[in-house]
């Protein structure tokens, strides 16, 4: 048997349960051995194409109120060479606001790096480092990840001469309106930008989406990924230094009860003042029950067409006031500050 394939086997034992777990012969300590070799291969396999990433910016601190936690640290975060001819990807995140960028590869050669691409909305960014023959990573353009299939995420370690890896499975896909998948496998500041690699050590993602506030410190312990199948196809973008940032929000101006389970449509809660909504002459009350051509029955319907339609859209929207249906027509603005 290929290793590869008992070490999966043996993982599936291990990770099953109910009848499948009774019925299948317990792992060996040989296929757990095979699964522990996969993974080492798989990342030695990769860890020479990941660097370190060290930036430098204006000091930050913490907010008002908050301590240290919420500032973010001053230390290396992680990249992936793209390209043998000194292109380096990493996280948008890790290079926003840099004063100074230095990437330092695995054998320990440090160069100053300039930014290239700049992407917010897939958060990746582009690197160029004056150095040749590097040792790319070898990006899988498969159409899509799978749920369940292993990852492996590796980082660079501090220590430059040692990698990091955590390990785990693809848990979610189309994350962030399809721009990335979500990891079981543990991420932190060190590993954003770093390689997210399948068993066989090709890379299907970098490290992504990585935040430094949460709510008091809370971390559900997954991680997000830029999948290899965008990161290909915008790659000619990024190495022609073209920047994507986040469009503005669309926003209508109400707030949805969302209690209101037996109504069929979206019941408004409160329609906010200044607002398209409020322009139009929705009220608190009325049940949107059509937008543009679409037929709004849930919340979430609402908000997918809503973020079909640009800032200064027009749309008719159509609401029951108690018996009556009324249509109105509203501009679509922008996200006030603290909505």
């Amino acid at each position: 048997m290929k290793p590869i394939l008992a070490a999966t086997l043996a993982a599936l034992l291990l990770l099953s349960g109910g009848s499948f777990a009774q019925e299948a012969k317990s792992p060996s300590t040989a296929d757990l051995v095979l699964l522990q070799q996969a993974y080492q291969q798989a990342a030695d396999l990769v860890a020479p194409s990941v660097v370190q990433v060290y930036v430098t910016r204006k000091p930050t601190e913490a907010p008002d109120g908050e301590d240290a936690y919420f500032v973010r640290p001053d230390a290396p975060t992680s990249g992936v060479i793209a390209g043998a001819n000194g292109l380096v990807l990493t996280s948008a995140w890790n290079v926003a606001d840099a004063e100074s960028i230095r990437v330092t590869l695995a054998d320990g050669r440090s160069f100053e790096a300039k930014r290239l691409g700049f992407d917010e909305v897939r958060d990746l960014a582009l690197l160029s480092i004056q150095a040749t023959d590097l040792p790319a990573a070898r990006f899988h353009a498969a159409d899509e990840v799978r749920i369940g299939q292993f990852a492996l995420v590796i980082g660079r370690s501090p220590s430059i001469e040692h990698h990091t890896l955590t390990t785990g499975i693809v848990s979610a896909i189309g994350r962030f309106d399809g721009t990335a998948f979500q990891l079981e496998a543990r991420t932190n500041y060190g590993s954003a930008g770093g390689a997210v690699v399948d068993i066989q050590g090709r890379v299907i993602g970098v490290v992504s989406r990585i935040v430094d506030q949460t709510n008091r410190g809370q971390n559900s312990g997954i991680g997000f990924a830029t999948p290899s199948r965008l990161i290909l196809q915008h790659m000619p973008d990024y190495e022609a230094s073209k920047i994507f940032t986040v469009p503005k929000p669309p926003f209508l101006g109400i707030q949805a009860d969302r209690s209101a389970l037996d109504v069929q449509g979206v019941k408004i809660s409160q329609v906010i003042v200044g607002t398209g909504a409020a322009a139009a002459g929705l009220a608190e009350g009325d049940v949107i029950v059509g937008f543009g051509d679409a037929k709004i029955e849930r919340f979430e319907d609402l908000v997918r067409e809503i973020k079909k339609l640009g800032i200064g859209s027009k749309v008719k929207i159509t609401v029951l006031r108690g018996t009556v249906e009324k249509t109105v027509e509203a501009t679509i603005g922008e996200r006030p500050v603290g909505n």
